[in-house]
């Protein structure tokens, strides 16, 4: 099974992508098109004329659980640009689709990361940037493309034979605590 999912950006046109693996050096070729690249296409025609990119992945090694290896460990990347906006196709090999759901199921998910700037000619960390360089970082995510599509999923979607006792915005306590909003409540609430 393939995961793909197109990513456009109204951008400058030079763009290089920084993996954690690949070196600083690498760029993708983008390639000029007449085409309107802002909106999501993934069978448009000029697809087949750009050229692949490979990216090596790595596990993350930042946050728990710290795993060895990633699942996926390549993502193939295309670019087109018709001068006003720049369009990513990505592609990778994934055994499932997964739109998150549940607590603690992950959704499939993917991030292009952009440097603002680059400090003394360099490219910042590939770890979301640094101090003085900024990134950008546009994020895709299989449950948010599920929502968008399907409709907002609340907790009652996700979690059909839940049952609640009492919610903590609910009950009237004495003291110095304050009455939680009607905001504040709807927040909480998502039955």
């Amino acid at each position: 099974m393939f995961s793909k999912k197109i990513i456009s950006i109204s951008s400058a046109l030079a763009i290089t992508l920084f993996s954690t693996v690949a070196s600083a050096n690498d760029s993708i070729l983008v390639n000029s098109v007449k085409d309107d690249v802002s909106k999501a296409n993934i069978n448009a025609s000029f697809w087949n004329k750009a050229k692949d990119f490979t990216v090596s992945l790595m596990a993350q090694p930042m946050t728990l659980p710290k795993p060895e290896k990633t699942e996926t460990s390549l993502v193939k990347v295309k670019a087109v640009h018709n001068g006003k906006w720049i369009s990513f196709k990505l592609n990778w090999k994934d055994a499932e689709k997964s739109e998150a759901g549940p607590l603690g199921k992950f959704s499939d998910g993917i991030a292009i990361e952009f440097p603002v700037k680059l400090a003394n000619g360099e490219p910042p960390s590939a770890f979301m940037g640094q101090t003085g360089s900024p990134v950008h970082i546009y994020h895709w995510k299989a449950a948010f493309q599920l929502d968008k599509d399907k409709g907002f999923h609340n907790m009652k979607d996700i979690y059909p034979n839940a049952s609640i006792d009492m919610y903590p915005l609910e009950p009237k306590i004495d003291g110095n605590y304050p009455k939680a909003t009607e905001e504040q409540k709807k927040c909480f609430f998502s039955w």
